[in-house]
């Protein structure tokens, strides 16, 4: 995985940690549909035979040689190398985008099925609750973004005479020896295979010259980003986090989240009917009441009565505490926790606005409804910007301080006998000298690597080989499951790549070094934020090149509706022209040994 993928989705877990199942898929539709210009289609998410391989709908909308992009140079100079695209060629881009939400849902570790199922009939699934877009509908739109940007991007990369990377040429001979491994698994000829993918308009020459246009103009927006910079002065990123502080601040609050959805049981066909009206609008009043019961608790003066989880009611053993985890599960709350999150990561939440109101103060709490399914009471603690490292590659030389059990002594366990203060000063002493060796020569992380392999007493394989190998963890964060000190010490303010250090935990003592430390998240927000902004003036700047028309039953990407098919019909029949199909039969299912991760 590359350093921007592994980002993207290392951000994503931090963004999800304590949100409910919920509320973690709606945010990652919300992001993954934000994610639609040409960084997503051509900066390492390309499905190159294929990222995964999926039983697809095929959605029969696609006649191969009826245009659907015109390309006409608005100024002198401009290349006129692709001037339109059939809908044989929107079939790739269509694909892609499938492909690449899955591809996102998967990174964060989420399961895209929740939200839609490629195998079904997409015409019939929805992106939002009030069904106003379906997903065939959403996927039509994001193929018509991709491929308008990926066309202009490749006019001006043959314009400018720039050819392929050898990386990217790389992939696309890749694809090549992928698709004859999936002729030689049945599929009779590269045609049939990439019909199984794309649909019955794709062709071999049609699949390839679209690869190549999107990699060509992946290699040339990312050498413009290069030429363009994307560095900022202090000052400048000082600046954007002022005006953006209420998304670039972290937050420290609890919550506990009352379930409101009716239990249901399954009958004796395994079949689990729907609840009533009235069933939920019950299970949703008694969240409310469980939850305004802790808030009350939480903000009276005098003694607590609450509510024993079993009781089914706001009533019940008194109880003289205000600590929050005690009185969540009193009072039955389904989730709870505390966190300390930057506010850009807690967008979605249905307590956003309130949290980051600037007069908020500390003990601050409220009841909260989502979307009605439950409630949320969170209380405030402090809000604050984090300088520390927003992530880190670490390695450490663990010098253990546990005895070993000897298997022959059965009546003892040796790793229950403490050590003597004599054997922890030796520990500590081999701990320093081996930092002197380190220091003393080359301060790599691959010689450090070395002496890990050499002299680390953390777990090992079988061929005595470290379980980590160098000793290397990456993409360490403030929430990964490491021993405090640990974390403490990887993510003390102004820690840099290079450093090195001792830190004695309950395990013994670790040789620290600093393979790279990551800015800090607001820092790497407002960087991101900066150069998001110069990406899309460059991309708009590019287009500006032509004036790009769309076939008249093709939707405009800002104008696709959940009626698109009927209003498209409409215009065909006003044409002349035929409508797209609307028959549909899903697609032959790729081997699963073909789905390959791209570069």
């Amino acid at each position: 995985m590359s350093g921007a993928k592994k980002k993207l989705a290392r951000r994503e877990a931090k963004t999800l940690a304590g949100l409910t199942e919920r509320e973690k898929q709606e945010l990652q539709k919300q992001k993954a549909q934000k994610r639609n210009t040409i960084i997503a289609v051509v900066g390492g998410v390309i499905a190159v035979v294929l990222i995964v391989a999926l039983l697809v709908w095929n959605t029969g909308f696609f006649d191969r040689h009826r245009t659907v992009l015109k390309f006409t140079p608005t100024q002198g100079g401009a290349s006129t190398d692709v001037l339109s695209l059939t809908e044989a060629d929107m079939s790739y881009f269509y694909y892609q985008a499938i492909n690449r939400l899955v591809e996102m849902y998967n990174q964060a570790g989420l399961d895209y099925t929740t939200a839609f199922d490629p195998s079904g009939d997409l015409k019939t699934q929805y992106v939002d609750a009030d069904q106003t877009m379906s997903y065939y509908d959403y996927f039509r739109q994001q193929a018509l973004t991709d491929a308008q940007e990926t066309i202009s991007l490749y006019n001006a990369a043959k314009a400018a005479d720039h050819t392929l990377s050898e990386e990217a040429q790389a992939t696309l001979d890749s694809a090549k020896s992928s698709l004859d491994s999936a002729v030689a698994q049945g599929y009779g000829s590269r045609t049939n295979y990439l019909r199984a993918i794309y649909g019955r308009s794709m062709t071999e020459k049609v699949y390839f010259a679209n690869l190549e246009r999107t990699l060509l103009a992946s290699d040339y927006y990312n050498s413009a980003m290069e030429t363009l910079g994307n560095t900022y002065t202090d000052a400048e990123l000082e600046a954007y986090y002022a005006e953006h502080t209420d998304e670039m601040d972290n937050y420290v609050f609890d919550y506990a989240y009352f379930d409101g959805t009716p239990a249901t049981e399954a009958d004796e066909e395994g079949n689990t009917p729907e609840p009533t009206e009235e069933e939920s609008a019950a299970a949703l009043a008694q969240a409310k009441e469980q939850a305004d019961a802790m808030l009350a608790a939480l903000q009276s003066d005098t003694t607590v009565t609450v509510t024993e989880p079993e009781a089914g009611d706001v009533t019940g053993a008194d109880l003289q505490t205000k600590d929050f985890s005690t009185l969540a599960e009193t009072f039955g709350a389904q989730d709870y926790n505390q966190m300390d999150n930057s506010g850009d990561n807690l967008a979605s939440a249905v307590f956003y606005t309130w949290l980051t109101d600037a007069a908020r103060v500390d003990g601050d709490t409220d009841v909260f409804e989502l979307d009605g399914t439950g409630y949320y009471l969170v209380q405030f603690h402090s809000r604050y910007r984090s300088d520390v490292a927003d992530s880190a590659d670490v390695r450490h030389i663990l010098i253990s301080t546990s005895h070993e059990d000897d298997p022959e002594t059965a009546d003892v366990d040796e790793s229950q006998v403490p050590f003597t203060d004599e054997e922890i000063a030796a520990a500590q002493a081999e701990a320093q000298r081996i930092l002197d060796e380190f220091t003393s020569g080359e301060q790599t992380g691959e010689r450090f690597g070395e002496l890990a392999e050499q002299y680390s007493q953390d777990g090992r394989n079988e061929d005595g080989s470290l379980a980590s190998p160098g000793g290397l963890y990456e993409d360490v964060t403030p929430t990964t499951s490491f021993v405090p000190e640990f974390l403490d010490w990887i993510f003390t303010a102004g820690r840099k790549a290079g450093d090195v250090g001792i830190v004695q935990t309950d395990y013994g003592f670790h040789v620290m070094y600093a393979e790279s430390v990551e800015e800090a998240h607001w820092i790497v927000h407002a960087r991101e934020a900066l150069a998001s902004q110069v990406e899309s003036d460059y991309l708009a700047e590019i287009k500006s090149h032509y004036e790009i028309s769309v076939n008249k039953w093709y939707p405009a990407a800002d104008q696709v509706e959940a009626s698109e098919s009927a209003e498209a019909t409409e215009d065909a029949a006003a044409d002349g022209t035929d409508a797209p199909a609307d028959e549909s039969a899903p697609a032959a299912e790729a081997p699963a040994t073909e789905a390959a991760p791209a570069n």
